[in-house]
């Protein structure tokens, strides 16, 4: 499969936020099933637990099917279908172990002559997350064992050090990841190595010659681990694509890190208002003297200071130190660079599931709220210009003052 990445020129940044209060209620993650307006259509819903030790299972056949069985033996076979990505609450049930529901739609089944005409299947299930990792997708996340379907994944270093851990030509390893995992041959399923080699492991920017290395080391894992999956194939040699990508997003890159680095003092959470303006302030002409103000990487630097401490998003995306040094801001906006690029290819491939693979949780929030609150309101100037709806807790207290404060500092950058 080849696929021509848009160029340098085109890649926009996440920039030129535009945050939206509700009335400074928290935002509801939860969605809303109903069933279509057509008299013929209604919701099934599968539990996959019976209340006793026996559960139904879902599992990819060989023809790509997917077969969903309840503990009562009832079978569906879905020959298409599209996975509604879950919200953040799903997300914190996932980690925890606990149930939680997938929603299927756009669905053609083998056995629907007999079951009905339906608007969508809502399937109640428990998945351990035995990859530790977490697919980001258009409109929120999955887990793997479902946002890996007909997808084409952008893999970074921890993912493919665990398929390669997990996997032996193109099976399971364990007893555990077999039960959820088989094969991965099934999956219909395109690996992009572009993210480990720009990556690479030094935690700075990489030399041509270690892009060369790693792209190298990413494609011996991968044939080891799964030989019958794709890994995308581009116009030109995929060391000499990657180069030019990775040359292409520096730029921006440094500009984040020197902005993270000189910000870090005041970056620091507080509860204390007159605190939290000042430090905000501070951050905020820091931003300007960089040309930085309403970037992504502004909005996490001030509401890390907002935040509660043990749950700031802001802090665990940035990985926030005192001292602070380069090495985690490299880090921090590479991954936020990551995001951009997936937020283009969705943009621009709309008819492909273009997801990116990660472990970590802060990032997987974030990319959520993006992936799931963000309006699009238009590109230019290498900018990509989105407007999005935050959760409350970002404000202490719900305090109105703060809230408008923080728009007005996240607004477009003052004239000198």
């Amino acid at each position: 499969m080849k696929w021509h990445w848009p160029d340098n020129s085109l890649l926009h940044n996440i920039s030129h936020l535009r945050v939206a209060f509700s009335n400074i209620h928290t935002q509801n993650f939860n969605y809303t099933y109903r069933a279509a307006k057509q008299t013929t259509a209604q919701q099934l819903i599968l539990n996959l637990k019976d209340g006793s030790a026996l559960n139904g299972e879902i599992c990819i056949l060989d023809n790509g099917h997917l077969r969903i069985t309840t503990p009562d033996q009832r079978s569906l076979t879905l020959t298409q279908w599209k996975i509604q990505p879950l919200s953040l609450e799903k997300l914190i049930a996932f980690k925890n172990g606990d149930y939680f529901e997938i929603r299927f739609t756009n669905i053609c089944a083998l056995e629907a002559p007999h079951l009905g005409v339906f608007d969508s299947i809502i399937v109640n299930t428990k998945i351990p997350n035995l990859l530790e990792s977490y697919c980001l997708v258009k409109g929120g996340w999955l887990p793997p064992g479902y946002g890996l379907l007909n997808a084409h994944a952008f893999c970074d270093r921890n993912f493919i050090g665990r398929i390669s851990n997990y996997f032996e030509n193109n099976k399971a390893k364990s007893k555990e990841v077999e039960s959820w995992i088989d094969d991965l041959t099934n999956f219909n399923l395109t690996f992009d190595v572009i993210p480990y080699a720009m990556e690479a492991n030094k935690k700075r920017f990489p030399t041509k010659e270690e892009v060369i290395e790693q792209i190298e080391e990413a494609r011996k894992k991968l044939n080891h681990a799964a030989p019958g999956v794709k890994i995308t194939e581009y116009p030109e040699s995929l060391e000499n694509y990657a180069w030019r990508l990775l040359e292409g997003i520096r730029p921006n890159i440094q500009r984040r890190m020197e902005f993270l680095m000189k910000a870090s003092q005041f970056i620091k959470s507080t509860t204390t208002d007159e605190i939290i303006l000042e430090r905000w302030r501070a951050i905020t002409k820091i931003a300007d003297t960089l040309s930085i103000r309403g970037d992504i990487v502004h909005l996490l630097a001030l509401i890390t200071v907002s935040e509660p401490q043990d749950s700031s998003l802001g802090k665990g995306v940035l990985k926030i130190s005192h001292p602070y040094p380069s090495e985690k801001a490299y880090n921090a906006c590479f991954d936020i660079s990551q995001l951009e690029l997936l937020l283009n290819i969705q943009k621009i491939d709309q008819s492909r599931q273009w997801v990116i693979i990660t472990k970590d949780v802060p990032f997987t929030k974030l990319a959520g709220i993006i992936l799931q609150g963000i309006e699009h309101n238009g590109s230019s100037e290498n900018r990509l210009r989105l407007s999005m709806r935050t959760p409350a807790d970002w404000i202490p207290g719900q305090n109105i003052n703060l809230a408008r404060e923080l728009q007005n500092l996240l607004a477009s950058q003052k004239t000198h």
